[in-house]
C-alpha cells in the first residue's frame, strides 16, 4: 500500500463551534505521521486557485483554539460541483463536466484486453480459491483437533506452530518460499514459478486464523459425544465425519468464505511468486496499472468484481441464515 504523503483540510458551509479544534488535531496528528498538510482556504476555493492554498505545520496552529471561527475561512457558495466557478479563463461548471465525462465513457479497455492474459490470470484465480480454503480447512482441523483432544505436552509446540505465521508478513514468507523454491527445491520439486507455490504460501498465511476459530469451536464440543460414538464402533475419521464436522458446519463454512475472499483479491504474495503461466487476477490488474494501461486495468478489476459477486452473495445468504431464529 501507498504511503500517503500529503494531504489537504478545508473547512465548508459555515461557521462552526470547533473547527480550529479539529485543524489543530489534523495538523499535528499528520506532522507526527510524516504527512505534509496543506490548508486550503475559503473552502473549494482553495482546490482551484493556488494563491488560496498554504502548508501547514504545528507551528501555525499553536493558541487557535480560544479563536472562533476557522482560520481556513469558509464559503457556503464554493462547492464547484454545485455553484459555477469563475475564474480569469472563464466560467466553469462542474457539474456539467461531470456529466460530459460520463458521456465519453465506452469499452475500449475491454477492446485492447489481453484476453489470453485475462483467461490465464481467471483460471490460476479460480483454481487457488477452490483448492486453498479446502487445504486450509483440512489442515487447520487436523490441528485443533490435536491440540484440543490431545493430552500430550507436544501439543502446545503444535499450537505455537500454526499460529506462527500470523506473525510474520506474508511478504517475508513470500521471499522465503521463492529462495526455498529458487535454490534448495528445484532440483527435488518443481514448485518454482507454478501455482501450487502460491497455494503454499497461501494455506500457511490463512493456517492461524483457521485453527483459533476452530479450537473455539471444538471447545464447545463435549468430548462426550466422540466417546459415545467409539462406544457404537465408529472409527475415529468417522466419528469425525459423522459427529464432530456437522456440529463445526457454521465455523467451516465462515472460514471457507473468509479464505476464498481474501485469496481471490490477494496482490502481495502473488506479485513475489507469479510467472507467465500462475499469474493472478489481481497481479494482472497490478501489471496494466504499472505499465501506464489505467483504462485496461479498470476494465479488468472491473470483470473481477462481477466474478466476485457470487462469494459474496453466498456469504451474504450463509450470514443471513445463520442469525435468522429457527422456526
Amino acid at each position: 500500500m501507498l504511503k500517503i504523503k500529503k494531504i489537504g483540510v478545508l473547512t465548508g458551509g459555515g461557521d462552526a463551534p470547533g473547527l480550529n479544534a479539529v485543524i489543530r488535531a489534523v495538523v499535528k496528528a499528520a506532522y507526527n505521521a510524516g504527512v505534509e498538510v496543506i490548508g486550503l482556504e475559503d473552502s473549494f476555493d482553495g482546490l482551484i486557485y493556488p494563491e488560496k492554498s498554504r502548508p501547514l505545520v504545528p507551528r501555525d496552529v499553536t493558541g487557535i483554539l480560544r479563536l472562533g471561527g476557522t482560520i481556513l475561512g469558509t464559503v457556503n457558495r464554493g462547492d464547484p460541483f454545485v455553484e459555477p466557478i469563475v475564474t480569469p479563463q472563464g466560467t466553469f461548471n462542474y457539474a456539467e463536466r461531470v456529466v460530459e465525462m460520463f458521456g465519453k465513457m465506452s469499452l475500449a479497455g475491454f477492446y485492447n484486453l489481453n484476453w489470453d492474459l485475462f483467461w490465464r490470470g481467471l483460471y490460476n484465480t479460480i483454481l487457488l480459491v477452490v483448492a486453498v480454503p479446502l487445504v486450509t480447512l483440512i489442515l487447520a482441523f487436523s490441528v485443533s483437533w490435536l491440540i484440543v483432544r490431545s493430552r500430550s505436552g507436544l501439543r502446545y509446540i503444535l499450537e505455537f506452530g500454526a499460529f506462527l505465521p500470523h506473525a510474520l508478513p506474508e511478504v517475508i514468507l513470500a521471499i522465503g518460499a521463492l529462495l526455498l523454491a529458487l535454490f534448495v527445491l528445484q532440483g527435488i520439486v518443481p514448485l518454482y514459478g507454478s501455482v501450487w507455490l502460491i497455494a503454499i504460501v497461501y494455506v500457511i498465511s490463512r493456517l492461524a486464523f483457521a485453527t483459533r476459530a476452530l479450537n473455539n469451536s471444538l471447545l464447545q464440543i463435549h468430548k462426550e459425544l466422540e466417546e459415545a460414538a467409539y462406544t457404537a464402533g465408529l472409527s475415529t475419521v468417522r466419528t469425525s465425519w459423522r459427529i464432530v464436522v456437522p456440529l463445526l458446519r457454521p465455523t467451516l463454512m465462515s472460514v471457507w468464505i473468509w479464505s476464498a475472499i481474501l485469496v481471490y483479491r490477494e496482490l502481495t504474495v502473488a506479485v513475489f511468486l507469479i510467472s507467465q503461466e500462475s499469474i493472478t487476477l489481481p497481479a494482472v490488474i497490478w501489471s496494466y496499472w504499472f505499465s501506464g494501461a489505467t483504462t485496461e486495468a479498470a476494465a479488468v478489476t472491473l470483470l473481477m468484481t462481477l466474478v466476485l459477486t457470487p462469494l459474496i452473495l453466498i456469504f451474504w445468504w450463509f450470514g443471513r441464515r445463520q442469525l435468522m431464529p429457527e422456526s
